[in-house]
């Protein structure tokens, strides 16, 4: 086990040291049981970024999937993956949208997995929140983009600044 400043990480971290610091080494802590494989920033970033979504669209507690409307409640373990999840209208292959709020929504499971990411329901309900010209545009935009290391470590120390703490 690596330590950092009297912190024990798990061998699978793969961050630079340079980059860690006290507040990215608490996240990592949290989120260590969450991540199955090696933790990069770019999978704490998506897991964290996942956990923002959730919880910033959804009401008193009450997550709302996208397409079929299903209900999920918060509870003290948080979100689990296979409830509810994070889904990319675009996908997150493309850096450029894979943190952004007009690209992402909260949608079960079953939606996500099952039924092929429900596309034209989604579709439509993206149309329905932020008018067709801009959906098109995002679905049009194949720019590529690139997220540096620093850059990682900023987002995910804003994504869960935005997080309760232990409720």
């Amino acid at each position: 086990m690596k330590t950092l400043g009297g912190y024990k990480l798990p061998n699978r971290v793969r961050i630079p040291a340079r980059m860690l610091d006290d507040a990215l080494v608490n996240i990592i802590d949290e989120y260590k049981h969450r991540i199955t494989k090696n933790i990069t920033l770019k999978r704490l970033a998506d897991r964290t970024y996942s956990d923002y979504i959730r919880r910033t669209k959804s009401r008193n507690g009450i997550c709302e999937c996208i397409t079929c409307k299903k209900k999920f409640k918060w509870d003290k373990t948080g979100w689990t993956w296979n409830r509810i999840q994070n889904w990319h209208f675009k996908s997150r292959m493309y850096l450029k949208y894979r943190f952004r709020d007009d690209n992402c929504r909260p949608q079960c499971w079953n939606c996500n997995c099952n039924l092929n990411w429900c596309y034209k329901k989604y579709t439509l309900e993206m149309i329905r929140i932020f008018w067709l010209d801009r959906v098109q545009k995002i679905e049009d935009d194949n720019t590529l983009f690139t997220i540096k290391n620093w850059e990682y470590v900023e987002m995910i120390k804003r994504f869960y600044s935005f997080l309760p703490k232990n409720t």
